[in-house]
């Protein structure tokens, strides 16, 4: 029975085996049929579709195989073809709206093959049964994406009627094989159109040729517009010929004339400079007597100077015109639909011809010239710099730089926005070059930064003039509204001796003593001295101390600790306040004030917010219910959208603890472009509470501080200790208390630290503390 088996098997696999070498015959020669087919050669789709739906469906033995085309936005599959293998009939036009079927449509993306056996249990199929399988009681199908340079265009689907039926590898190579001659008739019918295009355009081309070679060159507005007139006068034969300018602000100029009268471009430019302010510069304008004028003016210039019809062709680049031209004739005069096609073309050479005098222009000036304040720019100071050292080792000299560097010029930035804050050093370049001497040189060479090179001066007069830079600055106010800011700048000088050996020295010196004189307490002059040196290694310094806090975070070397926020009296704990601490190898925990300013200066103080909200959020749900909760974020968080995202998160999950409490820097009230009050009140809309840490009581902050839903003001006392509670640190605190009653807020103190200070505080009406004297901060 066992060798009966065995032979029965075998011949079982060996018709198998035949079956499946039929097919793939089959398979084989309907693929070489189908390409030599002409009408996928030829790009004639129409003829195609009905050959190839049907072979295929023959081939496969499927009631149905349908070619469909994604439309152009992709909100739709078009069906460009549909067979019936039994009735032999043939269609298209169906539409199915791709947002139905999103998890099919996201499977066809990719440009793997469907091969559904089961089309209703198939998870990348089972959205089209009641729309479109159950209807046509279609149960299987093989659904190849048409991939047409790298994306997915179309798919042909070989749809079975009947029980389910599985698919067999050659059936979808074969299929796979078909959507690739779709996709080359696809491409054929490109091909096609553009070769009917090329040959309809051979001629203009031929044309086109002398005049493209005319405006390749690079030339300035003045010779690029008579190169673009004079070739626009050969290729439309025109009798006289001009072209108009477009600048910034719709204003019109004539470039360049040829035969055309004053009295004429006059007229012109106030009827192109309404058509640039219109939507009319968008097609060419063509006016004679026989065709009509656009008014009156326009007729009656005509007639005085002898002109029959005119013809204006924009030209536009970036959808907007840039300049008009304007082709004149003393005869009737008609345009054919080659002309006008001509002309289009030629305009868009006309177009990059300007663009390219245009870039031409703006580098020749960006290559001397600060595109902002016009001063000169930093590559023009390098090179000055180089003749400079040139000339003091022949001899010459002695020179000086100046490095100018404003103090705090951020803070209009953050109040006022960038706009302002360009208004402001347009202003001061222009009040520095006031003062520069006509043989010296004045340069921006970084955002806020500028540098004077200033000429056969020694150290003494170097310095006098610096002196007078700094106080020029000093001098300068901006308003803006309510705001006035006044400015100081702290400056290096530098002499440029023979023992300099590079440009890069120079500016290294200068910026070095630049430092230091910013360090040394700001509005100053400072003259580079050899031991300025260890200024630099002090910058070095703080970078690598930076560096350490970021590997910390990124370690997760950090931790959380809380110190309680008590009542006055009796010092009971109302809430606890969250401090982050970095870990150290050792253990040690490093206080927040010595390494937050560093997060803050090197811009990654928002990945801290990010760490301790992440921290908090995994343990959100183990907090002591009876315990409330305040935690800190810089000014930096309201600019990061992932940490307003946790914020939010960690918002919601604290409402059965009574509710959130965010503690934010008095720098809060000046973010307008963080959009920092909005947010604070869409979070106290959602039951958070908020407290104001470190406000110095400035009388401008009041209306802001009003405007946002605070709930407390937070001090810090330990500066006024010091003076041991002498009647002007109790005035302070008193003032203080007032200003946060007149807003209807409570007051805070914290770094209290004995029983005196906290009676103290009581006295002058502090609500809460908080301090070493109710416990240091320590883990929950």
């Amino acid at each position: 029975m066992v060798i009966v088996r065995d032979i029965t098997e075998r011949k079982q696999a060996e018709v198998e085996r035949n079956r499946l070498l039929d097919r793939v015959q089959a398979q084989q020669a309907t693929l070489v049929r189908l390409a030599t087919e002409p009408a996928l050669a030829e790009g004639r789709l129409d003829d195609l579709w009905p050959v190839l739906t049907a072979t295929v469906a023959d081939v496969l033995g499927v009631e149905r195989v349908n070619v469909w085309k994604f439309s152009p936005d992709g909100t739709e599959l078009r069906c460009l073809a549909n067979f019936e293998r039994s009735t032999r009939r043939y269609s298209a036009g169906d539409v199915l709206p791709t947002y139905r079927y999103p998890r099919y449509i996201e499977a066809l993306r990719s440009g793997l093959v469907i091969e559904a056996a089961d089309v209703h249990q198939d998870p990348r199929t089972t959205e089209l049964t009641a729309d479109y399988w159950a209807p046509l009681g279609i149960a299987s199908s093989i659904d190849a994406p048409i991939r047409l340079r790298g994306q997915v265009v179309g798919i042909i689907c070989c749809e079975h009627v009947g029980a389910p039926r599985p698919w067999t590898h050659d059936e979808v190579a074969f299929v796979t094989k078909v959507t690739d001659l779709i996709a080359q008739a696809f491409l054929n019918v490109e091909i096609r159109r553009l070769v009917e295009e090329l040959r309809q355009r051979a001629d203009w081309a031929i044309r086109l040729h002398r005049a493209s070679e005319a405006l390749s060159a690079s030339r300035p507005f003045p010779m690029t517009a008579e190169v673009i007139g004079r070739e626009a006068a050969r290729l439309v034969d025109a009798d006289r010929v001009a072209v108009y300018l477009v600048h910034p602000g719709n204003t019109v100029t004539c470039a360049w004339s040829q035969g055309v009268s004053g009295v004429w471009t006059r007229h012109a430019v106030r009827w192109y400079a309404q058509l640039a302010h219109s939507m009319a510069w968008v097609e060419p304008l063509f006016v004679s007597f026989q065709t009509g004028w656009p008014d009156e003016t326009w007729a009656t210039a005509a007639r005085q100077e002898g002109i029959r019809a005119v013809a204006v062709w924009p030209v536009v680049y970036e959808d907007r015109p840039r300049a008009f031209i304007e082709c004149v004739y003393a005869r009737d005069r008609s345009w054919s639909d080659d002309e006008r096609e001509l002309m289009r073309a030629y305009t868009r050479q006309a177009a990059v011809a300007l663009e390219n005098a245009r870039l031409m222009t703006e580098l020749q000036q960006r290559a001397i010239r600060d595109p902002l304040t016009g001063v000169y720019n930093r590559q023009y100071l390098e090179d000055a710099l180089e003749r400079a050292l040139a000339s003091v080792r022949r001899g010459a000299g002695p020179h000086a730089l100046l490095y100018i560097d404003l103090d705090k010029f951020k803070v209009v930035n953050d109040v006022l926005g960038h706009f302002a804050g360009d208004n402001v050093l347009r202003d001061l370049a222009q009040r520095l070059l006031q003062r520069t001497r006509r043989s010296d040189l004045l340069a921006r060479i970084g955002g806020d930064e500028f540098a004077v090179l200033v000429y056969h001066r020694d150290a003494a007069a170097a310095e006098q003039a610096a002196e007078g830079f700094r106080q020029a600055i000093e001098g300068y106010r901006f308003r803006a509204g309510s705001y006035e800011f006044r400015f100081t700048a702290s400056i290096g000088v530098v002499p440029i001796t023979p023992d300099v050996d590079t440009v890069a020295d120079v500016l290294m010196r200068a910026d070095l003593a630049c430092y230091v004189a910013k360090m040394s307490g700001r509005n100053r002059v400072h003259h580079y001295a050899p031991e300025d040196v260890r200024w630099a290694h002090r910058v070095m310094d703080e970078v690598r101390q930076a560096q350490q806090v970021r590997e910390a975070l990124q370690r997760g070397q950090m931790t959380l600790v809380f110190q309680p926020v008590v009542q006055l009296p009796p010092g009971v704990p109302v809430f606890h306040e969250a401090l982050v601490r970095m870990v150290q190898d050792d253990g040690t925990l490093v206080p927040a004030q010595e390494f937050l300013p560093l997060a803050e200066r090197y811009d990654f103080v928002h990945e801290v917010d990010r760490w301790v909200l992440n921290y908090l959020l995994d343990r959100a749900l183990s907090w002591p219910l009876h315990l409330q909760l305040s935690v800190n974020v810089s000014a930096a968080l309201f600019g990061d959208s992932t940490g307003i995202e946790l914020m939010e998160t960690l918002i919601r999950r604290w409402k059965a603890n009574g509710g959130l409490i965010v503690e934010v820097p008095e720098s809060v009230l000046l973010q307008r472009t963080a959009h920092a009050p909005s947010v604070i009140r869409k979070w106290h809309e959602m039951g958070c509470h908020w407290v104001l840490d470190g406000f110095s009581g400035q009388l401008s902050l009041l209306e802001p501080l009003q405007a946002m839903p605070f709930d407390y003001l937070k001090l810090d006392i330990r500066p006024l200790m010091t003076l041991a509670w002498s009647p002007p640190s109790r005035a302070a605190v008193e003032s203080l208390c007032r200003i946060a009653r007149t807003v209807d807020l409570k007051v805070i103190a914290k770094g209290v630290e004995d029983e005196q200070s906290a009676a103290v505080l009581q006295e002058v009406g502090v609500e809460y503390a908080q301090g070493l004297l109710w416990g240091p901060p320590r883990p929950l």
